[in-house]
């Protein structure tokens, strides 16, 4: 079934899937894996709009189940890309393109975790 949703002033489209994706689905557009995070495993977390909802006011933090490795400063790209694909399956975004992969630590004591990838799709 098709669907379309509005977001503010832009009307998104998406088709439902019936199917989950696999890390194989996406892209990474990065341009490098390297990071500045030590070594280590940690979480991959993305703010992105509820999309199986049509409720607009569901911009949502979304935190997928599987960590990314990182080993020797570089980011191991299967596991960030399967991260990745986590959250797009749990949000409900159609976009393929990973576009952003930053190691952050959180500003405030109350966030939890404090160390964390942020991901960025487009489409």
């Amino acid at each position: 079934m098709d669907k379309y949703y509005t977001k503010g002033h832009v009307l998104n489209y998406m088709a439902r899937r019936s199917q989950m994706i696999d890390y194989t689905d996406l892209n990474w557009c990065v341009g490098h894996n390297k990071t500045e995070a030590p070594d280590g495993e940690y979480p991959v977390m993305c703010q992105k709009f509820d999309y199986n909802t049509d409720n607009e006011s569901d911009y949502v933090w979304f935190r997928a189940k599987t960590k990314v490795k990182v080993s020797g400063g570089l980011i191991d790209l299967e596991t960030a890309m399967t991260a990745s694909a986590e959250i797009i399956n749990e949000c409900g975004y159609w976009g393929r393109y990973i576009e952003n992969f930053e190691f952050t630590k959180a500003v405030s004591t109350s966030v939890k975790p404090q160390v964390y990838f942020y991901v960025n799709f487009g489409s």
